[in-house]
């Protein structure tokens, strides 16, 4: 299975303006962890609820006043939508995440696979659960793509 037949097409996005309690707010609206931070079309990183928490709150930085360029993640971990599900997996397993952005052989941002959507798509549960310890084991991980 292609990862352009199981990721969200629909991807919500901010500028690296954004303050940080705004994007929270789409994060919460609909059910997601991580936005892709644009620039114009190009991606400049990606920021995620525990960015927000642990970059900002944490050290005591106002969310209304923190931008979001100040608290993202600018190596961002992607495929192409041609990718497989499995290959899409042992991505997320090497670099340690659980969601890719997903883009065309243009070089645009068309989506965003998940971890859970890799394991709804491959139905294999010994594969699934491979893929799950992995990423919960970083060393086991290593050992397993390498």
């Amino acid at each position: 299975m292609k990862v352009k037949e199981i990721m969200s097409a629909k991807v919500v996005t901010v500028s690296p303006s954004t303050f940080s309690q705004d994007a929270a707010e789409p994060m919460k609206k609909h059910h997601i962890g991580m936005l892709p931070v644009l620039e114009g079309d190009l991606v400049a990183g990606v920021v995620t609820d525990r960015d927000i928490t642990v970059r900002a709150v944490a050290r005591g930085w106002s969310p209304m006043l923190t931008q979001v360029q100040e608290i993202m993640s600018t190596g961002i971990v992607w495929c192409f939508e041609e990718a497989s599900a499995e290959e899409a997996a042992r991505l997320m397993v090497k670099k340690q995440v659980r969601r890719l952005l997903v883009f065309n052989r243009e070089i645009y941002l068309t989506g965003v696979v998940s971890l859970d959507d890799v394991a709804v798509a491959l139905r294999d549960e010994s594969l699934v659960g491979r893929f799950m310890r992995d990423l919960a084991c970083p060393v086991v991980a290593f050992r397993a793509v390498a």
